[in-house]
């Protein structure tokens, strides 16, 4: 026993069986173990990451995954399901800070299953403060990946499109309108993974052909009027028949 995660999963598979059932072991326990009965190793891996060239703005998107059949989904809120799904990171770049991180993942045992990986750009005033359009050098990467191999990196179709407008997108003192969000900006998309119990996977883009949008924003104050004071806020949820509430604080 070398201490390692596989080490120890090997010897637990061997002297504590049960203990083969559990997601974790079925990752980390590989067919060259010889311990674990009838277990055919199928790790999916989805890592979403921005490029190291990178180099203007701050940019923001985040990844939730899906099993079909199953309603718990596996996103920044819920990073472990009871279907083997764990998620770690935040997939941002900052380049005022160099701060850059990836959004990672992994399903442990995804034979035999149909996921659906989720691509969303999160919308930030940072956006419009440091570059508000969107380059092919800003395009974060998702990268799929079974058992260590690669089977397809994609990009959302955002490139060259404005995350924001407003008139005018004028940040100063005397008028801090950032703007609204582009309700064209193109920042999702979703890519289905479908493996067989021999892990035998196939990885496509699914466009997204229903999506709906809406929008709740005030009028850009644009200079010096009567109405000059005064605050007003108005929050916009939307429910769905399973009474789970889509709003600013559970987005």
């Amino acid at each position: 026993n070398k201490g390692d995660t596989i080490s120890k999963s090997c010897w637990h598979a061997i002297n504590k069986p049960a203990k083969c059932n559990k997601p974790e072991m079925k990752a980390n326990c590989p067919l060259t173990c010889n311990a674990c009965p009838n277990d055919v190793t199928c790790r999916l891996k989805a890592d979403l990451q921005f490029s190291p060239n990178y180099s203007e703005g701050v940019h923001k998107d985040s990844l939730q995954v899906e099993k079909a059949e199953d309603g718990e989904v596996c996103y920044s809120k819920n990073q472990k399901t009871d279907w083997g799904c764990n998620l770690v990171g935040d997939a941002f770049f900052d380049n005022t800070s160099g701060v850059r991180k990836a959004e990672i993942a992994r399903v442990f045992n995804a034979g035999g299953g149909n996921y659906t990986l989720r691509v969303s750009h999160d919308f930030l005033e940072a956006d419009v403060l440091q570059s508000k359009t969107v380059t092919k050098k800003s395009l974060a990467n998702l990268i799929v990946k079974v058992n260590g191999k690669r089977l397809g990196t994609f990009k959302h179709k955002g490139k060259n499109q404005e995350t924001h407008e407003g008139v005018p997108l004028d940040v100063s003192p005397d008028n801090l309108n950032v703007g609204f969000i582009n309700p064209e900006f193109n920042g999702d998309y979703s890519v289905e993974v479908n493996c067989n119990d021999e892990c035998e996977c196939t990885v496509e883009r699914v466009e997204q052909t229903c999506k709906l949008q809406a929008q709740l924003r005030y009028p850009g104050f644009t200079g010096k009027s009567d109405n000059e004071y005064g605050y007003h806020a108005d929050v916009l949820t939307i429910t769905n028949n399973y009474s789970e509430i889509c709003s600013y604080w559970n987005n």
